[in-house]
C-alpha cells in the first residue's frame, strides 16, 4: 500500500511539474497567423511620413531596424518588447488595412513620461496608369503646376499635359511611353525623342511627385521635382 502511494505521489508530481512548463493559453499565447498580417511594407498616415518593413521568424519581429521579441497576442493586437531593451514595448494593433504601433517605454515610480505618439501604418500604394490619370496640380505655391494625364489607345502611352497656370489655354502636350515600371512605387515614362526621363512615384498622402530628368549621362543635375495632389 505504502508504494502505491508513493508511486501515486510521483505520478502527481510529474504531472503538476508538466502543467507548470506548458505555455498556458490566452494571455501567454502567440497567433502566428495574426503575426503574419503585419508582415511587409508599410507607410506612416501621421508621424515621420516614412516608410516601415515589418519582418518575422518565429518569436521575433523586426520593425525596421529595431528588433523585438514578441510576448503575446490578444485577437487582433500583437504585445513586444525591445529584445535589447526589454523596458521598451511596442504593441500593434491591426485593423482593416492599418496597422497602429503604440511605443511606450517603463518609467520608475512617480516619473513623467512612459507613452510615445502611436504610428498609423497603411500598406504602400501600388502604383499604376490607372491611378496616375486625371488632373494634378503642384502643392508648392513657389513652384505652381496644373497637369492632366490622360489615357490613349495604346495602354503603354499616355498624354502629359503641363500648364503653370490652372485656366492657361496653352498647355504643353507631351506625348509618353512607358519604360518601365521600377517598383511598386514609380512608374518610368520617355518623351517622344527619348531625351527625358518622366518618373512618378508615390507620396505621403496619396500624392505623387514627378520628376523630370536627362537621358543623356553627362547631363547636369536634375529639375526640381513637382509635388502632386489630385484635383477634384
Amino acid at each position: 500500500m505504502k508504494k502505491k502511494l508513493v508511486g501515486l505521489t510521483l505520478v502527481f508530481t510529474i504531472f503538476f511539474l508538466s502543467a507548470c512548463h506548458t505555455r498556458p493559453q490566452g494571455k501567454n499565447s502567440i497567433n502566428t497567423d495574426t503575426v503574419q498580417k503585419i508582415v511587409g511594407t508599410w507607410f506612416a498616415d501621421s508621424y515621420d511620413y516614412g516608410s516601415y518593413v515589418i519582418t518575422s521568424d518565429n518569436q521575433k519581429i523586426d520593425f525596421n531596424s529595431t528588433h523585438l521579441t514578441i510576448d503575446f497576442t490578444e485577437e487582433n493586437t500583437i504585445y513586444t518588447y525591445e529584445t535589447d531593451d526589454k523596458k521598451s514595448h511596442y504593441t500593434f494593433k491591426l485593423e482593416e488595412g492599418t496597422v497602429t504601433v503604440y511605443p511606450t517605454y517603463e518609467v520608475e515610480p512617480n516619473a513623467v513620461g512612459g507613452s510615445l505618439a502611436p504610428i498609423i501604418l497603411k500598406k504602400q500604394q501600388q502604383i499604376s496608369t490607372e491611378n496616375i490619370l486625371g488632373s494634378w496640380q503642384s502643392t508648392e505655391s513657389d513652384y505652381p503646376a496644373f497637369i492632366q494625364v490622360k489615357a490613349t489607345f495604346d495602354p503603354l502611352k499616355i498624354d502629359l499635359l503641363l500648364a503653370k497656370a490652372e485656366d492657361a489655354s496653352d498647355r504643353e502636350t507631351i506625348p509618353l511611353t512607358l519604360e518601365s515600371k521600377k517598383t511598386d512605387k514609380s512608374l518610368v515614362y520617355l518623351n517622344s525623342d527619348e531625351t527625358l526621363r518622366y518618373t512618378f512615384s508615390n507620396y505621403e498622402n496619396k500624392k505623387l511627385i514627378l520628376t523630370s530628368t536627362s537621358t543623356k549621362q553627362d547631363a547636369e543635375g536634375t529639375a526640381r521635382p513637382w509635388i502632386l495632389t489630385r484635383v477634384h
